[in-house]
């Protein structure tokens, strides 16, 4: 059986980054900082995952998600308001 693609869920604030990957049982936390950055994207890095997704925190995902996307890890800001709002519906 092959193997399952990694997803990555990140909860932002001020002062640090919280993040779960699918196939672990436990959660991470890294400080908002920018040695804390490296320390996820080098995580991150490692798991290779299929999709990064972080909420939108007033700016503190911009340097995040930016250090991500550099490393070339395929990541999205999702607006929360939108997440709890429910499924997004497009139309062809």
């Amino acid at each position: 059986m092959g193997e399952s693609a990694v997803y990555v869920g990140v909860d932002v604030s001020k002062h640090q980054l919280d993040y779960a990957l699918s196939d672990r049982e436990e959660a991470f936390t890294v400080p908002n900082t920018e040695a804390g950055v490296r320390d996820l994207v080098d995580a991150l890095r490692e798991a290779s995952p299929a999709l990064v997704v972080m909420e939108a925190t007033g700016g503190f995902e911009v340097p995040a998600a930016g250090a991500l996307a550099a490393a070339e890890i395929p990541v999205v800001v999702a607006n929360p308001r939108q997440v709890r709002d429910g499924p997004v519906r497009f139309s062809v």
